[in-house]
């Protein structure tokens, strides 16, 4: 019997040793935490959003000119604008043509001021695609 109890009592030493180790790895990645949240180094915001921070090269200028108003140069702006509203958290249909539309330059400037406060106004980049494209 007595060796069933010596047995017993240092199987239950090595299990309490193996629970504090685990509870010391549990405080150590908590102060971790703890720290990357408070330095302020943006490691917990973008563990919730992944793509904050992100940045996304400059919206191409679009002047309207007869070798820009290819449908490939306008899919590529609008694509464009669409990466730079997604990064930016800009979902909403007219934010977006505004964003568009201060991209605008030369003769596409022109054309959009004068349709500006019109009903032709495109409210959606999709609409401003095909305005841009006739």
């Amino acid at each position: 019997m007595p060796n069933t109890v010596a047995g017993n009592a240092a199987e239950i030493q090595r299990l309490t040793d193996a629970v504090e180790d685990l509870q010391d790895i549990v405080r150590q990645q908590q102060e971790l935490i703890d720290r990357l949240q408070t330095e302020g180094n943006g490691h917990a915001e973008r563990a919730s959003n992944p793509l904050q921070g992100l940045k996304a090269p400059p919206i191409p200028v679009f002047t309207g000119k007869s070798q820009d108003c290819t449908s490939v140069k306008v899919k590529s702006f609008i694509f464009s604008v669409r990466r730079m509203g997604c990064l930016s958290n800009t979902q909403n249909d007219m934010q977006l043509v505004q964003l568009a539309t201060c991209h605008l330059q030369e003769r596409a400037a022109l054309w959009i001021s004068r349709i500006e406060s019109t009903p032709d106004m495109p409210q959606t980049l999709a609409e401003l695609q095909s305005a841009m494209m006739k």
